[in-house]
């Protein structure tokens, strides 16, 4: 069987993110997802509104 190794990312949260942590896990439960799909698209969302923030910066720099 010829399977190919996934890239992991190991995430930790401490007492001031445990709030992150604790909606993660009941957005998993009553979504009946996993967290690694449920933190993948906040990941995905997050990097694309970043993206577009950051074109937006470079757009506004440039017409000055």
């Amino acid at each position: 069987m010829n399977t190919k190794k996934q890239q992991r990312i190991t995430i930790s949260f401490d007492e001031a993110d445990s709030d992150i942590y604790f909606e993660l896990m009941r957005q998993s439960t009553r979504k009946l997802i996993p967290v690694s799909p449920l933190v993948r698209h906040y990941i995905k969302r997050g990097v694309k509104k970043e993206e577009k923030k950051q074109r937006t910066q470079t757009s506004s720099i440039s017409l000055i």
